[in-house]
């Protein structure tokens, strides 16, 4: 929403506070998060519509069903010979439009499930780094930003760690993202996942990463990591490590359960379309 009221205005694509980022983007995430799920049958759909668009095959098929939705209204409602090639270029027309719309969606770095980290979200972190969180600072009677700093983040379900060289700050900065707890694809070769992030007194970041989807059927074991890279001191990963040595066992048993529950969740999804598709036939209808 930032962007947007930038373009309509002609502004800088960012706000120049933290703040002022906050009041201009939450009451929109807040909408689109939580307020659809509270509408009733429209929210259902509209949630069963998503899970379509993440959900490899099942996202072509929906989106030839739109484009074939829309030529025959298009035909029902304008002035045009009701002919083969009329109604076959209409159909073309239609699915490219859907295809560029529905693709661009399934191109948002939440969905690029084989990459933790895409070029246009390090862009987003690199200007909301550099631009409002270095005003913050200066904000807060600071007139540099810190030597060692440290960006914590949530979303897109993607753990990862990694250091980011950034204009405004002496030294890389170090990145990291907590991922999520959910599936909402059919697929389970993915990066998705989640970490526990632990921060000491002296600001040093170890990560525990609890769980990912099985590779090949194989179960991930939980493991500590950092972003400072091997043979780096680190305390807090230090510490991390030896407390997972001394519970190897309970934190196996974690790891199993997740495995078993992302392949439960993955055949809920499949039959949950499947179920979906067979009534949409059944009606004629999208959902």
């Amino acid at each position: 929403m930032s962007r947007l009221g930038a373009a309509v205005s002609g502004g800088h694509s960012y706000p120049k506070t933290l703040e002022v980022m906050e009041k201009a983007n939450g009451a929109f995430v807040d909408f689109i998060w939580s307020t659809v799920g509270d509408s009733g049958q429209m929210g259902s759909d509209v949630s069963l519509a998503y899970q379509y668009l993440l959900s490899g095959g099942a996202a072509a098929y929906f989106q030839r069903r739109i484009a074939a939705l829309l030529t025959t209204t298009m035909l029902s409602k304008m002035p045009l010979p009701q002919v083969g090639p009329v109604r076959d270029t209409l159909q073309d027309i239609n699915t490219g439009i859907v295809d560029y719309v529905a693709g661009s969606f399934g191109q948002l770095a939440r969905f690029s499930y084989q990459t933790s980290l895409t070029y246009d979200t390090a862009g987003g972190i690199a200007d909301y780094m550099n631009g409002p969180t270095v005003a913050q600072f200066k904000q807060e009677q600071m007139d540099e930003p810190p030597n060692d700093m440290s960006l914590i983040f949530g979303h897109t379900h993607k753990p990862f760690e990694d250091r980011l060289a950034l204009d405004a700050y002496p030294n890389a900065v170090g990145v990291v993202n907590t991922g999520g707890w959910v599936l909402d694809t059919t697929l389970l070769a993915t990066v998705e996942g989640a970490s526990a992030v632990f921060i000491d007194d002296d600001l040093n970041v170890g990560v525990l990463k609890l769980f990912a989807p099985p590779a090949n059927g194989e179960t991930i074991p939980v493991s500590v990591s950092g972003f400072d890279g091997p043979g780096t001191e680190n305390p807090m990963v230090d510490k991390l490590k030896s407390a997972l040595a001394a519970t190897q066992e309970q934190w196996d048993k974690v790891a199993e359960v997740a495995a078993e529950t992302y392949t439960a969740k993955q055949t809920h999804i499949i039959k949950l379309l499947e179920a979906a598709d067979a009534e949409a036939r059944r009606k004629e209808a999208l959902l």
